[in-house]
């Protein structure tokens, strides 16, 4: 059979045979087959971009027989290939948890998260399959066997969130997760040639924004607001990897890679209108402003020429707020109220072991996904959801009475917690910590910060918002922040004469904006899905379909079908277009996104 014979580990040597027979294209099912009868032979590319042992064009040829080809991302085999939905694939599996909670892995793992992602394919097909070798594309052998991979694990950290290399190179050490580095080197190179199937992984780049350290001068009363990493995580989600954290004000300076804007700008934010056309076109093609807010005109003043060419030319400047909308408006530049991308927020997360003695402590362990009994505790965890966990609320005194289930937390992350937070590391990590309390601990989120409101809503946790005065945590209301964010919330505000209609000691209605979310989320994904990287990254990671949040909130006779009969004159406006797509992805439940 071709077995190297090296030790337990089943592997077969052979030539990959690429021929010009074609294949559709398919998402392979939860077990790994394509439902035509079992395949024996996967090769799995699951990088974005093409192999470097193989020259791929477009006369290039997939395999045939029973080799079938695994290649999700369009840019990397020429759409030839199937897709394939790793959460699915992953279930039950020790790796499910990397899988759903990939934003978090990716700032984690940065450039090497793809190595994870291509291994992780290759053995949970191992698992889910009798009678099955995988290959990489381009590689010299087969692996029949999972069993000589069992030591590995990629959520080992070597007792820190990120290792050392990881902070000041974005890089970590493979080989604390000990990394099966045979799945992705040729038999025939030495020990020194490690990782000579990968594609190198800087031929193109993939941008979040945030301090790599945050000075204690920025952080008020020895605190930083987890807000602006929430926000990073929530663009890092539609990313096939995260390459680079840039400066907020002057994201796009020397830079030439993808960047998912979504963020709230100070004036003095820069966008660079480069002197070559072609270069000038690239960078807005790669670029997506889908959620940003600015208090008032200066930004404008300053970015008017870029942001008119990049709205006339690419897209509408997605706002996060309408008063952002409205100077926009009045400025002649093209826009539309997108709310926030932390709408798309989708974690499994872990659990926190708590003994009852510290309701107020966020510094509570989380639960190590490589246990046995990680699985059956977040399903336990979900069926529960009995706390009430309110954090940062500007006004105490009219809230309802506490249950003995409440928890206080705080969005601001504490100087000394769990060490420094000045590194990012420890800031995502705080911020999974709050994430995976929204996701499996809360019954209802009481706050008055929208970057706790909106990610808990996101995951289908009823969210009560708190307003005081006109008065926020991070400062007056007044500036626009929040406008026409607060409509998905229950919400409280003496000032308005919103109350509740409920108590906190039953169960919590759903939020009332729900129908408002879905909507939302539904244009989020018919504008990042024109980038073919994060479409395919959505299906890979099973983001897509969205869950309809909205879904229980239907009555039985309503009709939620509708038919558009239009001519090619209403169709030439770019608003008639959004809005056809926004309502047929977001009304019709049995539809694939």
């Amino acid at each position: 059979d071709g077995s190297s014979g090296s030790g337990a580990q089943s592997v077969r040597k052979s030539v990959p045979v690429i021929t010009t027979q074609d294949q559709p294209r398919h998402v392979y099912d939860s077990d790994g087959s394509s439902g035509s009868g079992t395949q024996s032979h996967f090769i799995v590319w699951m990088y974005p971009f093409p192999p470097p042992n193989i020259e791929i064009n477009d006369d290039w040829g997939v395999p045939s027989g029973d080799q079938i080809l695994i290649c999700p991302y369009k840019t990397a085999c020429h759409g030839k290939g199937s897709t394939i939905n790793l959460a699915a694939l992953t279930k039950d599996t020790l790796y499910n948890s990397y899988i759903l909670d990939h934003p978090y892995q990716k700032f984690r793992h940065m450039k090497e998260f793809c190595h994870h992602i291509q291994v992780i394919a290759m053995i949970s097909l191992l698992l889910k399959n009798d009678g099955v070798c995988v290959q990489t594309l381009g590689g010299d052998n087969w692996f029949c066997s999972a069993d000589s991979f069992s030591d590995y694990n990629p959520y080992d950290n070597g007792g820190q969130s990120w290792s050392a290399s990881a902070e000041s190179s974005g890089e970590s050490d493979l080989s604390i997760s000990k990394f099966p580095y045979q799945l992705l080197s040729l038999s025939h190179k030495g020990s020194s040639q490690v990782l000579s199937l990968a594609p190198d992984m800087t031929r193109e780049e993939f941008a979040t924004y945030g301090p790599w350290n945050v000075s204690t001068d920025v952080r008020p009363g020895g605190r930083y607001n987890s807000g602006e990493d929430i926000q990073s995580l929530a663009g890092v989600g539609w990313y096939p990897f995260l390459s680079s954290v840039r400066i907020k004000e002057d994201p796009l300076n020397n830079y030439s890679g993808y960047y998912i804007a979504n963020s709230l700008q100070s004036p003095s934010m820069k966008m660079p209108y480069l002197e070559e056309a072609k270069e000038r076109r690239s960078l807005m093609e790669k670029l997506d402003i889908v959620s940003m807010f600015f208090p008032g005109a200066d930004m404008i003043q300053g970015n008017g020429k870029f942001l008119r060419e990049y709205t006339n030319e690419v897209y509408p400047f997605g706002c996060r707020s309408t008063l952002t909308c409205a100077t926009l408006k009045a400025h002649k530049i093209r826009s539309y109220f997108s709310s926030c991308l932390t709408l798309t927020s989708t974690y499994q997360g872990s659990v926190l072991y708590h003994d009852g003695s510290s309701p107020s402590l966020n510094g509570l362990p989380l639960l190590n996904p490589a246990l046995v009994n990680f699985t059956s505790a977040v399903k336990k965890a979900k069926e529960e959801k009995d706390l009430v966990l309110l954090v940062d609320v500007v006004d105490r005194s009219v809230l309802p009475p506490l249950p003995s289930n409440a928890r206080w937390l705080s969005a601001n992350i504490p100087e000394g917690y769990p060490r420094s937070c000045q590194p990012q590391s420890e800031r995502i990590d705080y911020c999974y910590r709050l994430l995976s309390q929204y996701a499996n601990h809360a019954k209802v989120v009481i706050t008055s910060r929208i970057h706790v409101g909106l990610p808990a809503a996101a995951m289908g946790t009823p969210v009560i918002f708190v307003s005081k005065g006109g008065w926020l945590p991070g400062g007056k209301e007044k500036t626009g922040r929040v406008a026409g964010l607060l409509d998905i919330f229950h919400r409280i505000d003496k000032s308005k004469n919103l109350t509740l209609g409920f108590d906190l000691s039953g169960p919590i209605p759903p939020n009332p904006g729900n129908h408002e979310a879905d909507r939302r989320r539904a244009s989020f994904w018919h504008r990042l899905k024109r980038v073919s990287y994060y479409e395919d990254a959505a299906r890979i990671f099973g983001r897509i379909p969205f869950q309809r949040l909205g879904a229980g909130m239907v009555q039985g006779d309503f009709h939620n079908n509708f038919h558009f009969v239009m001519n090619q004159t209403d169709l030439s406006d770019w608003r008639s277009r959004r809005t056809i797509a926004r309502q047929s992805s977001s009304f019709i439940p049995t539809q694939k996104f």
